[in-house]
């Protein structure tokens, strides 16, 4: 997405590295004068021996979603930060002389990505441990725990349905205004929103739109808020 103004949101989507090494991969690539971006309701991964960022938010690089210019604001809601990388890489890297507000988020490192030097935050060279990183002001009613996804690591979009036990259930912020259905097109539930492209509990069977490829898979919608045509 280049050469947008407003606001941008995008919705319900997931961008995984499977097998990639951080900012050489692809992913949504956002650059010109954006405005605002908002994450809503999707999800990032790092997987296989990655060691990129599940969300960067820079001014130059970065993986799985990174700006260009530092002029940006940025916003992350209800979405998914998952590591299952063996290699040392971050839930959230936030580059130098970025807006940014993240929270209802929920990120979650496994063991193994832990034994590999992953973190959940960071800031230029400054790493975070989930509770620095609520400390630091990220994250008030964020969550650090395991998603309970019907498959870990994911590799395709069934795997990101989430199990009935799932922490992920009715704890989010309500984004009604912006977001009409899930990634399955489910109707969104402003009541108890659920964190993640897929509503826990009312998943229809369907699971959007798919391209893979051997180090990525994508779901992505994306939207102005005055719903005029993107310039991809």
């Amino acid at each position: 997405v280049k050469s947008c103004t407003g606001i941008i949101n995008v919705q319900s989507s997931i961008f995984a590295s499977l097998a990639g090494s951080g900012g050489s991969s692809g992913g949504l690539y956002a650059k010109g004068n954006l405005g605002t971006v908002n994450f809503y309701q999707c999800a990032g991964h790092v997987g296989g021996s990655g060691a990129g960022a599940a969300f960067y938010i820079d001014s130059n690089s970065g993986f799985p979603w990174y700006t260009q210019t530092p002029n940006n604001s940025i916003n992350a809601r209800n979405c998914i930060a998952l590591l299952t990388t063996s290699a040392a890489a971050q839930g959230w890297r936030i580059g130098s002389g970025q807006t940014y507000s993240l929270d209802y988020n929920l990120t979650w490192l496994t063991s193994g990505a832990v034994s590999g030097g992953a973190v959940v935050g960071q800031m230029g060279t400054t790493t975070y441990s989930f509770r620095d990183w609520q400390y630091a002001g990220n994250e008030v009613h964020g969550f650090n725990a395991d998603p309970l996804l019907t498959t870990s690591p994911p590799t395709t979009l069934a795997h990101w349905v989430p199990q009935a036990s799932t922490p992920l259930k009715a704890v989010g912020t309500d984004l009604s205004a912006s977001v009409p259905w899930d990634a399955s097109r489910s109707p969104y539930s402003p009541a108890a929103p659920d964190i993640g492209p897929y509503r826990v509990s009312a998943w229809n069977g369907g699971l959007g739109c798919e391209s893979a490829s051997a180090t990525a898979v994508y779901a992505v919608i994306v939207r102005r808020s005055d719903r005029a045509p993107l310039s991809t």
